[in-house]
């Protein structure tokens, strides 16, 4: 099972668009950690991710809570303990990330481009721009990991950098990223005409990477381009089932996006307590499950991720009904990551036939 941890609401940063709503000081108490930990070992492979406000505020908190893990794992003789987290890379130091290798922690750096398009909606709580920290920190992980991965959100006031961006993150040498598109914002027609000029200049680096012997891993053109190759989605919403986030009041959420400030228990399926509420997952599911006409006639909708819960709700309040917002997201993505696929299949690129095809096609 995998289980997140959100570890505190405070942060040390105030971006714009952060769906967390308010940061304050409540942490997650070792209690909490421990059930949920314990309940992380209830089925399946076990992995703990740590989420905040910004998690290594916690550091102490997370240094425990794998101590207790590793003794679980130990007691159980289980070997597929995995550990993640994403943080904005400003208090990363040398022994952080240490600890973190040896524990064999996964971990990604929020950037979301370069200074201009970062430090707009990314800035310290007393205004101070944050890229230059952030770079530290993502220079400080390919030290101790020999590679990075890094995190953005795409917003109505940054999209017009996107293909800068994403260009900006590959010079960095940031060998996987995301770039995820903010639902929560309002995205007027002008700013998604810009969204879908911007994909076709990603297209052009995407390609101009793996041209250069540099297989880059952008994760929406991975899973797209990949749900082709095999038939349908590689990376899925859960919602739920198989994986929950504790929150520090104690209730359980079926996805860190929508712990919010905690302050009502409309999406909570259950608390660390009494447990999970099979019968709310169980309904969630349905909802998401329920398809509209559109989606059943569309050709991609194999490889859309119009059963996200958390999209679903961001756009339309629902968990199960689909927004035209996310049609047009999504069929831009798809169209983008299938541009680049097709240049890169018809040129034999081997990194891009190896990573997608297993190996080198003659």
């Amino acid at each position: 099972m995998h289980v997140t941890l959100f570890l505190n609401h405070a942060c040390n940063l105030d971006c714009t668009y952060c769906y967390n709503g308010k940061k304050f000081n409540r942490p997650l108490s070792m209690s909490y950690i421990r059930k949920a930990i314990d309940l992380a070992f209830t089925c399946g492979d076990v992995r703990i991710s740590f989420f905040g406000g910004e998690p290594l505020l916690e550091f102490e908190r997370i240094r425990a809570a794998v101590k207790y893990a590793r003794q679980r794992e130990a007691e159980l003789n289980r070997k597929m303990l995995r550990f993640s987290m994403t943080v904005n890379g400003t208090l990363l130091n040398d022994d952080i990330l240490q600890y973190c290798v040896d524990e064999n922690f996964f971990v990604a750096v929020s950037l979301d481009g370069g200074a201009a398009a970062s430090d707009l909606n990314r800035r310290f709580v007393d205004g101070t721009p944050a890229y230059d920290a952030i770079v530290r920190g993502i220079e400080l992980v390919k030290h101790h990991y020999g590679k990075v991965a890094t995190s953005a959100v795409i917003h109505p006031s940054n999209v017009h950098w996107l293909g800068e961006s994403v260009s900006h993150i590959i010079e960095l040498g940031v060998t996987r990223f995301s770039f995820n598109f903010d639902y929560d914002a309002p995205w007027s027609d002008t700013a998604l005409r810009t969204y879908g000029t911007q994909m076709k200049l990603v297209t052009g680096h995407y390609i101009d990477a793996y041209r250069a012997g540099n297989p880059v891993d952008y994760t929406s053109f991975t899973s797209k381009i990949s749900g082709h190759v095999q038939g349908g989605l590689t990376s899925k919403c859960l919602f739920g089932e198989g994986e929950v986030t504790v929150a520090p009041s104690g209730r359980l959420y079926p996805c860190e996006r929508l712990v919010g400030e905690d302050n009502t228990a409309e999406l909570c399926i259950g608390d660390i307590d009494r447990g999970i509420d099979l019968e709310k997952v169980l309904a969630f599911k349905r909802l998401r499950h329920t398809e509209d006409a559109d989606c059943t006639a569309c050709q991609v909708a194999s490889r859309c991720h119009h059963s996200c819960g958390c999209i679903n709700w961001a756009t339309t309040g629902t968990i199960g009904n689909v927004s035209s917002l996310v049609c047009d997201v999504e069929q831009t993505v798809i169209g983008a990551a299938d541009a680049a696929a097709r240049v890169l299949y018809e040129e034999r690129n081997p990194a891009f036939l190896k990573r997608f095809y297993g190996s080198v096609l003659k």
